[in-house]
């Protein structure tokens, strides 16, 4: 098949242990930043694996380390490719601060604590950070980022994080001098909602000019928020959205923040009634993805995945959900189908 993909020429992706990427959808790492010694300009430009993908995608070709079952980036409109310009620096850069800094669970989170689909609620999982195996260096990490920020025009902050939890990611923009260069870049994470309230608004508001949040709620009820997210937060959350979403709109703030919920047998029956909720947040989107990760054994159990013998509940989910934002005016976006490849 022939097709393109710009983000090897766009995007830096870096995990907290730091193996770096292009996209999370690549099956391996080109390298980790913290072993090679070389600035980000060097490993962007030089390094030799990132040039192989580069290289294939100006051939019109995947790279094999690329999962064209589950990405949505790539595009068979091969006359993309003539867009390609070279930087010394990539213009995205995504990053992982550490699974410890979450509110759900706190810093050691247990099965009863975390949230029932994250893999901060396995023990094992969560071994190497807990006892420094996988040591902090978020420091380093903002260092290498440092020197892209002035030519920058996406800044994500990742991880299996809540990023107001202790104030973190005003410590990250501080570090990066991210203020100066506001005007220019757009602010990317994901949050629980749970820590947003209005103090917090306003002092984000202060540091970024464009933000995008992938608000991670994952209920239309405050018995399914329970049972999946383990806080009785549900009003506390619907309140922070409307209020944010409703401030961007008065004060006519670049804001692109979104609903971004995982799905599966847990909260599957929710779908429809997910959609009104965005439209009662006053949320311009709402995004579905089905939950993976199934290799971090998480508290959900085989069965609650989207699997081969349910598969067809899912994609009956996903057709409800369409059928409901066209009623009600409320946009709905998949970031792969809720059935993830099962139907043929």
């Amino acid at each position: 098949m022939k097709a393109y993909c710009g983000l090897p020429f766009e995007r830096f992706r870096i995990d907290f242990d730091g193996r770096y990427q292009s996209c999370c959808h690549q099956t391996s790492y080109y390298g980790n930043i913290f072993n090679e010694g070389k600035s980000l300009k060097d490993l962007y430009s030089k390094q030799h694996k990132l040039r192989e993908v580069k290289v294939a995608t100006l051939n019109q070709s995947l790279h094999s380390m690329c999962n064209n079952n589950t990405c949505p980036h790539y595009t068979t409109d091969l006359e993309r490719n003539k867009e390609v310009s070279i930087r010394e620096y990539p213009t995205q850069i995504e990053f992982a601060l550490s699974p410890l800094m979450c509110n759900i669970g706190g810093l050691k989170p247990t099965a009863k604590t975390a949230c029932a689909m994250c893999p901060r609620s396995n023990k094992e999982w969560m071994k190497p950070y807990l006892d420094g195996t996988i040591p902090d260096r978020t420091d380093e990490m903002l260092e290498f980022i440092k020197p892209a920020i002035p030519t920058l025009e996406t800044l994500t902050v990742l991880g299996i994080i809540e990023p107001f939890f202790k104030g973190q990611i005003f410590d990250v923009l501080d570090k990066l001098e991210f203020k100066k260069y506001k005007e220019n870049i757009l602010f990317w994470t994901f949050c629980n909602g749970t820590l947003f309230g209005e103090k917090n608004q306003n002092k984000f508001l202060t540091y970024v000019d464009k933000s995008c949040f992938g608000f991670s709620v994952d209920a239309a009820t405050s018995k399914t928020y329970q049972k999946v997210r383990k806080l009785n937060y549900f009003d506390t959350v619907k309140r922070n959205l409307t209020g944010w979403f409703k401030k961007c709109k008065e004060e006519g703030r670049w804001d692109e923040s979104f609903i971004a919920n995982n799905i599966n047998m847990w909260n599957l029956h929710e779908v429809p009634d997910m959609v009104k909720y965005a439209k009662e947040v006053g949320a311009k989107l709402i995004e579905f993805t089905a939950t993976h990760g199934e290799e971090s054994k998480t508290q959900l159990p085989k069965e609650a995945y989207c699997n081969a013998q349910n598969w067809e509940l899912f994609d009956e989910a996903q057709q409800k959900a369409i059928e409901v934002g066209k009623e009600i005016g409320q946009p709905v976006r998949f970031y792969v189908p809720l059935h993830r490849g099962f139907k043929k």
